[in-house]
């Protein structure tokens, strides 16, 4: 398996998927990211388009927060069987 190391400023290891896009990020609490943390997460999704965290214990509101840092939120349009807490999020460059 192909593995990048992280940095030692920033904690996190990012594993490619081996396929065309998506890499796996180990070792990230996305409940306590710092500004660094986030840069290096940014320009990872720019490289590999689809970013997996496994074994995060988040709250509605933890993933609401985390989502917001690239961008504004869209609220998902309600479903058939009834409304959902899903969130969509825009990057920006």
């Amino acid at each position: 398996m192909n593995r990048k190391k992280s940095n030692a400023a920033i904690d996190f290891e990012v594993i490619p998927s081996g396929a065309a896009l998506g890499a796996e990020i180990v070792g990230v609490d996305l409940r306590d990211v710092d500004k660094e943390a986030l840069e290096r997460l940014r320009k990872t999704w720019v490289e590999h388009e689809v970013l997996f965290f496994r074994d995060q214990n988040l709250t509605a509101s933890d993933l609401i927060r985390f989502s917001r840092y690239p961008g504004e939120l869209e609220h998902a349009p309600i479903q058939e069987s009834g409304p959902r807490r899903t969130v969509k999020c825009r990057f920006t460059e």
